[in-house]
């Protein structure tokens, strides 16, 4: 899954979850610290009482769609998804050099409120217990479908075995995106290093 706020073109008939849980280890602190600088009007205004409301978080992606919009592309109305998260889809007909920048000029939308869904993200984010539960039952799940090594395998390992077998139809779409679901609840993890820098902060 994208990142709230993420931009991704369009998804293909059967999308899978982009895992976005983040570890601490391997010196990825300063992503959180990198979230929250440089902010925005509307970042600062959102984090000012230091706490991001589910408002203010659809507020932010309507800010960025319709900075998208303003890109003459066709965006997506941004879909909500299992783990609370927005999705957004668009769409160009450019190509070559054009295409480059447009997806310029599309990060540039995404970074203008990408704190107010960082800072959302941490303090709405589902318990460790939570996301193991979450990843057994996918794991459960997929395996019941008959994907050999559910047990074992890597998320992305099964996940892209999944997409395999639905493509050769030797699983159905439906089946293997309830497993999927069951993945994507639990798949966004705050930055490394936010909460500090986020009790920093100073506006």
């Amino acid at each position: 899954m994208t990142r709230v706020g993420a931009v991704a073109k369009r998804p293909a008939a059967f999308a899978f979850v982009v895992l976005a849980a983040c570890s601490c280890a391997g010196g990825k602190e300063h992503l959180g610290r990198d979230a929250l600088s440089h902010l925005s009007a509307r970042e600062r205004q959102a984090l000012a009482d230091e706490r991001i409301t589910f408002g203010e978080d659809e507020s932010a992606v309507r800010a960025q769609v319709g900075c998208l919009r303003g890109l003459d592309v066709t965006v997506d109305e941004p879909q909500l998804s299992d783990d609370g998260t927005f999705q957004i889809g668009w769409d160009t007909s450019a190509g070559g050099a054009g295409f480059e920048r447009l997806l310029a000029e599309a990060e540039r939308c995404s970074e203008s409120v990408r704190a107010v869904t960082a800072v959302y993200v941490l303090q709405h984010a589902v318990s460790d217990e939570e996301r193991r539960e979450g990843q057994d039952s996918f794991r459960d799940c997929v395996g019941e479908l008959g994907l050999p090594g559910a047990d074992d395998a890597g998320f992305t390992e099964l996940l892209d075995d999944l997409r395999d077998r639905v493509v050769a139809g030797q699983i159905a779409r439906e089946p293997a995106t309830a497993c999927q679901d069951l993945l994507r609840a639990v798949s966004v993890s705050p930055l490394p290093g936010l909460a500090e820098a986020l009790d920093e902060l100073e506006l």
